[in-house]
Parts: structure tokens; C-alpha cells; sequence
């Protein structure tokens, strides 16, 4: 934008100095110019003293603008690098955040699947405990069925012995009983 007014003002400075230059230059052409102003300006020679001090004044007041706009210019040329060296540096800075933060996206990526990995394995665990615990739920109703059969065996058994024991007694009672008997039988028969 500035750049395109300082051209504008340019332009305008050259075709103005140039008329000037023309008209100082050939003075036939002046003096032909004369009455064209002279026309222009109602007929008066005050009228173009007017027009000439206005242009004069106006092209002092574009090359005022001209040499600020070329001031501008020049700190903006010495302050361009520096600006773009800055710029460099934050393009710099910028792809390094980039990189940094793509690598933490594929770095939470990463840690998204291993947490669900480690979700599945949790589930996992967690229906193995179920199955295990009715496993042992299992074990211990026909551990507790075995224990009473065995309570059951064990009073057999110990009902058993008891018998044995009384039949035990009884037999000895009627070994006795029989040796008296054969006893006496041998004792008659002699």
C-alpha cells in the first residue's frame, strides 16, 4: 500500500517537473502556454501567478511527502531483516512445537491403546475371578458333602468297631461256652 503511494507520488512528481521543465526549457512553448492560462484563469496574469504559486506549492508539499515516504521506507528496509529473522525464528520454534506436540499425540495415542489393552486384560482377570470363584464355591460344597460322608463313614466305622467289639464279646462268650460244652461231652463220653 505504500509502496504503491510513494509510486503514485512519484509519478505525479515526475509529470509535474517535467511540465516544468518543458515549460522552462522552451520558451515559445511557455509563452504559448500563457494564453491557454490566461484562458483558464478568467483572462488575469494574478490568476495564473495563482495556479503557478499553488503548483509550486503543491509540488513542494509531494516531495515533503515523497522524502518521508522514502524515510519510512529506508526503516522499513533496515528493520525487514530483523523482522524477517524473527519471523525465521518463530517458523522455527513453531515447527518444533509441531513436532513436540505430534509426538505427544502419538505418545497419548499409545497410552489410549495400552490403557484399553490393560482395560481387556482387567475384564479378563476379572471373568477368571468369577469362574475361579465359582470353581471354589464348587470345591467347597463337595468338600463339605465329603466331610459329612466321611462323618458318615467315621460313625459307621466307629459303629462298625463297636459291633466287631460285641462280637468280639459275644464269640469269646460262646468259644467259652462251647469249650465247656465239649468239655462235658468228652467227659460223658468216657
Amino acid at each position: 500500500e505504500e509502496a504503491a503511494a510513494v509510486e503514485a507520488l512519484s509519478r505525479q512528481l515526475a509529470a509535474a517537473r517535467a511540465e516544468l521543465e518543458e515549460q522552462r526549457a522552451s520558451p515559445r512553448a511557455a509563452g504559448a502556454a500563457w494564453p491557454r492560462l490566461l484562458l483558464r484563469g478568467g483572462g488575469s496574469g494574478s490568476a495564473l501567478l495563482r495556479s503557478n504559486e499553488g503548483a509550486e506549492a503543491e509540488c513542494r508539499e509531494l516531495q515533503a511527502r515523497l522524502e518521508r515516504v522514502r524515510l519510512e521506507t529506508a526503516e522499513l528496509e533496515r528493520e525487514c531483516p530483523a523482522e524477517a529473522e524473527a519471523a525465521a525464528r518463530e517458523r522455527l520454534e513453531c515447527r518444533e512445537l509441531r513436532a513436540e506436540l505430534e509426538a505427544e499425540q502419538r505418545c497419548a495415542t499409545r497410552s489410549e491403546h495400552e490403557e484399553a489393552s490393560l482395560q481387556d486384560e482387567v475384564e479378563a482377570a476379572k471373568a477368571r475371578e468369577w469362574r475361579l470363584k465359582g470353581e471354589v464355591e464348587a470345591a467347597l460344597e463337595r468338600n463339605a458333602g465329603l466331610e459329612e460322608d466321611c462323618a458318615a463313614a467315621s460313625a459307621e466305622a466307629t459303629r462298625a468297631r463297636a459291633s466287631t467289639q460285641a462280637a468280639d464279646v459275644r464269640l469269646g462268650c460262646r468259644k467259652a461256652a462251647l469249650a465247656s460244652l465239649r468239655g462235658a461231652v468228652r467227659e460223658h463220653t468216657e
